[in-house]
C-alpha cells in the first residue's frame, strides 16, 4: 500500500463500519483486521502476527485511531481480544517519539469510556507492554503521561479492579526506572487526595526499584532505542516562591524582635519546599539561600539552630544527587563541628537527623549519596582537630561514620590526587588520636571506625604507619597495639591487581591494608636446590655448623659456585629502586621505625627469604616490643658473620640482604630499652660492620639513611658502657661511606632531629667532615643548615655549629667575606657577630698552616663522655689538659680571663675531647680545671687531684 493512499484506506474503513461502531461483528472483525494490516504496510513494525515493512514510520493519526478503538471495544466479549491486540499493536509499532502521543490517546479514550471493565484492561494493556518491552522505551515524556493516566483513573473512578490496576501499572514502571518515576507520580498522586497518595506509595513499596527488571530488547531491536539517558524531574524554582527580602530576614539581627523575623524566614523557605514536593531547581541563588541558612547555625536564639538544621537538610535533599554532593561542601563543615562539639543534646540530635536525611538524597531509594557522604570526610577530620578537650559528641559521630562506611569511595593512592591523600593522610592521623583518647567510648567508636574504614579500602595500612610515627612514643604503643589487632582481625579480600601475599616478580609489592582470608604471610622454606656438581637435590637439614644461618645448607653450594645470585641480586635492586620504596613507605628520619612497620612491612619482605628456624629468630610471634626480643636475631647475624668470614663464597649473603638486615637492627634500636638487649643489637652491628670493612664494601644511599641517623641519635643519649660502643660503631659506619655521603646524613640529621644533643653530635660529625674533606662534604646546603644554628637558644648546638664555621674558615684562608657569600641570606646578624669575633681570635692566634692541616688528626671524633646535667646544679664543667709552657702554674688560686684562645692553639679542651670555646666572657681558671659555672667545694677537690702534675711531668717541664 503506499503511504499517500493510507489517508483513503482508512476513510473507507471507518465509513463502511460506522466510524468503527457498527453492531455487526463480522465487520467489526473485518475492519480491526484491515487497520492491523495498514500498520504493519506502512510502518514496517512486527505485530503479534509478524510481517516486515519499509523503515518510515507509521502515521501518529493511525496510531492514534488504533489505540482510541482498542480501548472501546476492550471490555467487549466477541471483539475484546481483537481490541486489545490493536492496541497492542499500537504501542509496539510506534517509534519513540511517538509513544506519548499514543499513551495521551489512551487516556484521553479512557476518560469517555463508563465501562470499568473497559478501563480495567485497558490498564492492563499498558502494563503488558511495559513488562515486555520496557518502560524507558516509553520514553520520558511517555512515562510523565503514563504517571498522569493512572492517577487521573484511579481518581476518576471508586471501582476497585480499576484502581489496582493503576497501582499495579505504576508499580511495574517504578521497579524498572526508580525514584525519578516515583517523584512525578507521587507528586500527582498528592494533589489528587491522601487516599490515592497511599495507595500509590503502597504500589511503590511493593515494587522496589531492581535494574535487572527491565527486558531485554528482541532480536534485532535496538537495545538502547528510546532509552534516554537521565530521566529529569519536573523541579521548580525555590527562590521565585519565596519574598525578595528572605536572605535579608534570615541574617536580620537588628532590633528586639529580629529573632521572629529569622524564624519567619525558616519557616517560609520550609513551607515552599514541601509544597514544590522537595524538587528545586539549583543555582547561585539556592547557594546564597545555604550560605544563609549556615548563619543561623550559630543564632543566638537557642531554639533556632535546630530549625536552621531541619531547612538546610530539606534544602539539599531537595536537589537532585550530584549538585547536592557539591553543594554540601557549604553547609557540610557546620553541620559535623556542631555534632561534635555542641553541649545540647537537643542540637546534637537535629544536626543527626540533618545529616541523616542529606545522605537520603539518592538517585536510587533506600541507599546513602555517596557523594555527599565523602564531602563529611574532611569536616570530621577538621572537627576532630578543633573538637578541644572536650568532644561531647565525639563518639556518637564517630558510630555515624561508621555505620555508613560502605558507602566510602575507595581509596586509591596510584590515581589518587594530591588533595585526596592528604585528606586521607589528615583523617588517619586524626583517627589515631581518637584511639588515644581519655574517654573509652571515643577510643572504642574509633577502633570500630579504622576497622571499617580498612576494611572497605577507605584508608591504607601504610597511612596509618606513617602517622602512627607521629604520635608521643607512648601512645605509639599504645595505639599501635590496637591497629595490630585490627589488621589481624580483617578479614578484607586482597586487591585482584596484587594477588601476592609477598614480594611479586616485578618488584611490586601488595597493599598491606587488606589480607586474603586464604593466604597468611608466613616464613617461607627455602626452595630445594640442585648440586652444583653432580644435580641431585642435596639433603635438608636444620643449622649446623657447616651450614649458613639464614637459609641452612640448601643455598651455600649454590652460592659457592656463584648460582641463583642472579635471582636473589635482582631481588635487592628491586628492594632499593625509588618505585618499591614508595610503596614500601618505610619511614624516614626523624620519623622511626615502631612495631607495625616491623610486623607488617619488614616481615612481608624478609621472612619468606630466610629459612623457618631464622625467620623465627629475626620475627617472634609477639613482635619487637623490648630489645631483648632481639636477643636471638642478633646471634644468627653474629652466627652469619662468623660463617661467611670463615667459608669463601663467591656472593656474600649479608651484603645481598644488608638493607633488611639494617632495617632489622633500626627497629631493635627503637624497641624499649633493655640493658642486655642494647648490648646484643651494638655487638652484632660492629660484628656486621667489621665484616663489611674487610670486604671493601660501600653503603648505598638507602642503606645508610635506614640505619646511621637513628645510630646518632640513639648515641646522643647513651649512658653508661654504651657511650663508648656507640662511639665504635659509629667510627666503624664511617669506613664503609664516604665522606660527603656521611656529611649530607649528619646535615639531615641537624635539620630534622628534635633532640638537641643529636643536633649537637651531629655538628660534631659535620665539623669532622669539613676537616677531612672540605665544604664540599656537607655542600652549600648543609652549610646554611649550620649558619641557621648559630641562632639557637641551646648552647651546645650554638658552639658546635661555631666549631663547624671556624674550620670553614680555615679551609678558606681566613676568608670571611667569601665565608659570608657561601652562606648568603642564612647567615642572621647575630650568626655573624659570631663568627668575626671567632675569626678575631683566630687571627690573633695565627691561622694554622697547610701542613698543620694535613696533619691533623682527621679521625671522626666522637663525644665517649657527654656533660650531663645533674640535678639541683647549673651548667656543665669542662676538663683542660696540661699547658705545655713552662708558665703553666702551681698556684690554687683562680684567675679571671677575658675571652680564650683559639681552638687550634687552646691547651683547654672540652668533656668530648672538642676545643673548648667561651659560653659567655668570663672564665674561671683553677691550675688545669677550667669551668663555666661554680663547682662545689668537693667537687672541684676530685677535679684537682685528677688533673696534678705528677712529679715525673715537672721535671720533663723543668728540662724543656
Amino acid at each position: 500500500v503506499a503511504e499517500n493512499a493510507a489517508p483513503a484506506f482508512v476513510k473507507a474503513v471507518r465509513e463502511a463500519s460506522k466510524d468503527l461502531k457498527d453492531s455487526n461483528f463480522n465487520v467489526m472483525l473485518s475492519a480491526y483486521s484491515c487497520l492491523s494490516s495498514l500498520v504493519l504496510a506502512v510502518g514496517g513494525a512486527k505485530g503479534e502476527g509478524g510481517g516486515d515493512g519499509p523503515p518510515s514510520p507509521a502515521p501518529a493519526y493511525l496510531l492514534g485511531l488504533c489505540a482510541r478503538a482498542g480501548v472501546e471495544k476492550a471490555a467487549d466479549k466477541k471483539l475484546g481480544k481483537e481490541a486489545l491486540g490493536l492496541l497492542g499493536l499500537a504501542l509496539r509499532a510506534a517509534r519513540p517519539g511517538q509513544r506519548p502521543a499514543v499513551v495521551e490517546a489512551v487516556a484521553s479514550a479512557l476518560k469517555k469510556v463508563k465501562s470499568p471493565a473497559a478501563q480495567e484492561q485497558s490498564v492492563k494493556a499498558l502494563e503488558k507492554f511495559v513488562d515486555e518491552v520496557g518502560a524507558k522505551r516509553l520514553t520520558v515524556e511517555g512515562l510523565r503521561r503514563v504517571a498522569d493516566l493512572a492517577v487521573s483513573a484511579a481518581a476518576a473512578t471508586s471501582n476497585a479492579k480499576v484502581k489496582a490496576a493503576c497501582a499495579s501499572l505504576v508499580g511495574a514502571a517504578h521497579r524498572q526506572v526508580g525514584l525519578p518515576f516515583a517523584a512525578v507520580v507521587n507528586g500527582l498522586a498528592k494533589k489528587a487526595g491522601p487516599a490515592l497518595a497511599k495507595l500509590v506509595e503502597e504500589a511503590i513499596e511493593r515494587n522496589p526499584h531492581d535494574e535487572a527488571s527491565a527486558p531485554k530488547a528482541a532480536e534485532g531491536e535496538d537495545e538502547d532505542e528510546g532509552q534516554d539517558e537521565a530521566f529529569d524531574l519536573p523541579r521548580n524554582d525555590l527562590m521565585s516562591g519565596l519574598a525578595k527580602d528572605i536572605l535579608e530576614k534570615l541574617g536580620r539581627t537588628e532590633g528586639k524582635n529580629a529573632w521572629k523575623a529569622r524564624k519567619e524566614a525558616l519557616e517560609a523557605v520550609q513551607a515552599r519546599l514541601k509544597k514544590d514536593d522537595y524538587l528545586i531547581k539549583p543555582g547561585a541563588a539556592v547557594l546564597d539561600l545555604l550560605r544563609g541558612l549556615k548563619g543561623r547555625l550559630s543564632d543566638s536564639q537557642s531554639n533556632l539552630k535546630p530549625l536552621a538544621a531541619a531547612v538546610i537538610a530539606d534544602v539539599v535533599f531537595s536537589l537532585d544527587a550530584s549538585t547536592a554532593a557539591k553543594y554540601v561542601k557549604v553547609v557540610g563543615p557546620a553541620l559535623v563541628s556542631l555534632a561534635v562539639n555542641d553541649n545540647k543534646k537537643m542540637m546534637r540530635d537535629a544536626v543527626f537527623s540533618a545529616l541523616k536525611r542529606t545522605l537520603s538524597c539518592s538517585a536510587e531509594p533506600g541507599k546513602v549519596n555517596g557523594g555527599v557522604l565523602n564531602s563529611y570526610l574532611s569536616p570530621l577530620a577538621q572537627a576532630i582537630k578543633e573538637g578541644g578537650s572536650k568532644p561531647v559528641g565525639l563518639a556518637e559521630v564517630l558510630a555515624f561514620y561508621a555505620g555508613n562506611a560502605a558507602a566510602f569511595s575507595k581509596f586509591d593512592p596510584e590515581t589518587a590526587s594530591t588533595k585526596q591523600i592528604q585528606l586521607e593522610q589528615s583523617l588517619c592521623m586524626e583517627l589515631l588520636n581518637c584511639l588515644c583518647s581519655a574517654k573509652a567510648d571515643v577510643r572504642g567508636e574509633s577502633e570500630k571506625l579504622i576497622s571499617q574504614l580498612l576494611e572497605n579500602a577507605v584508608i591504607t595500612v601504610e597511612s596509618l604507619n606513617r602517622a602512627l610515627g607521629k604520635l608521643k612514643p607512648a601512645q605509639q604503643r599504645d595505639a599501635g597495639s590496637v591497629i595490630t589487632k585490627i589488621c589481624k582481625g580483617s578479614s578484607a579480600p586482597a586487591p585482584a591487581s596484587k594477588p601476592s601475599a609477598t614480594m611479586t616478580s616485578t618488584g611490586r609489592r601488595p597493599s598491606i591494608e587488606k589480607k586474603r582470608p586464604k593466604k597468611v604471610a608466613q616464613p617461607a622454606a627455602p626452595r630445594p636446590q640442585t648440586d652444583a656438581n653432580t644435580g641431585a637435590a642435596p639433603a635438608a637439614h636444620d643449622i649446623s655448623p657447616n651450614s649458613h644461618p639464614f637459609f641452612g645448607g640448601a643455598h651455600v653450594q649454590n652460592y659457592s659456585y656463584g648460582r641463583e645470585y642472579a635471582a636473589y641480586s635482582a631481588g635487592k635492586e628491586q628492594r632499593v629502586c625509588s618505585l618499591f620504596r614508595k610503596k614500601e613507605n618505610w619511614p624516614e628520619f626523624p620519623e622511626l621505625p615502631h612495631a607495625l612497620t616491623f610486623s607488617s612491612t619488614l616481615t612481608k619482605n624478609w621472612s619468606p627469604l630466610l629459612n623457618p628456624s631464622a625467620a623465627s629468630a629475626f620475627f617472634p610471634a609477639t613482635g619487637m616490643k623490648k630489645q631483648d626480643e632481639a636477643i636471638a636475631g642478633c646471634q644468627i647475624i653474629s652466627k652469619a658473620v662468623t660463617f661467611e668470614l670463615e667459608n669463601s663464597l663467591v656472593r656474600s649473603h649479608i651484603c645481598d640482604q644488608l638493607d633488611l638486615i639494617l632495617k632489622w637492627l633500626a627497629c631493635a634500636l627503637c624497641a624499649k630499652d633493655h640493658t642486655s638487649g642494647l648490648e646484643a643489637v651494638l655487638n652484632a652491628s660492629c660484628d656486621m660492620f667489621d665484616f663489611l670493612v674487610e670486604r671493601g664494601y660501600e653503603l648505598m644511599d638507602v642503606e645508610a639513611k635506614c640505619f646511621i641517623p637513628i645510630v646518632v641519635e640513639k648515641s646522643a643519649v647513651a649512658k653508661g658502657r654504651f657511650v663508648d660502643k656507640f662511639a665504635s660503631l659509629l667510627s666503624k659506619t664511617v669506613k664503609v661511606q664516604s665522606t660527603k655521603s656521611f656529611g649530607h646524613l649528619c646535615v639531615s640529621i641537624l635539620d630534622h632531629s628534635k633532640n638537641q644533643k643529636a643536633r649537637a653530635r651531629a655538628l660534631v660529625h659535620c665539623k669532622d667532615c669539613v676537616r677531612t674533606g672540605g665544604l664540599g662534604s656537607i655542600g652549600k646546603k648543609g652549610l646554611h643548615s649550620v649558619v641557621r644554628a648559630l641562632d639557637g637558644t641551646v648552647s651546645d648546638v650554638r658552639e658546635a655549629s661555631l666549631n663547624v664555621c671556624e674550620v670553614a674558615l680555615v679551609k678558606l684562608s681566613g676568608d670571611k667575606d667569601k665565608l659570608f657569600r657561601l652562606c648568603g641570606s642564612a647567615l642572621t646578624a647575630r650568626g655573624q657577630s659570631l663568627v668575626v669575633e671567632r675569626a678575631k681570635r683566630l687571627e690573633a692566634s695565627g691561622y694554622p698552616t697547610g701542613e698543620d692541616i694535613d696533619n691533623a688528626d682527621t679521625s671522626f671524633s666522637v663525644d665517649k663522655h657527654p656533660a650531663t646535667s645533674t640535678p639541683g646544679r647549673r651548667g656543665s664543667h669542662t676538663q683542660a689538659s696540661t699547658p705545655k709552657t713552662g708558665s703553666a702554674t702551681k698556684r690554687g688560686s683562680l684567675d679571671l680571663r677575658i675571652g680564650e684562645q683559639s681552638m687550634l692553639t687552646s691547651p683547654l679542651k672540652d668533656v668530648g675531647g672538642d676545643v673548648a670555646s667561651p659560653s659567655g666572657p668570663f672564665k674561671f681558671v683553677s691550675n688545669n680545671v677550667a669551668t663555666s659555672s661554680v663547682l662545689t667545694p668537693t667537687r672541684r677537690s676530685s677535679l684537682e687531684k685528677e688533673t696534678a702534675p705528677s712529679p715525673q711531668r715537672e721535671q720533663e717541664q723543668e728540662q724543656e
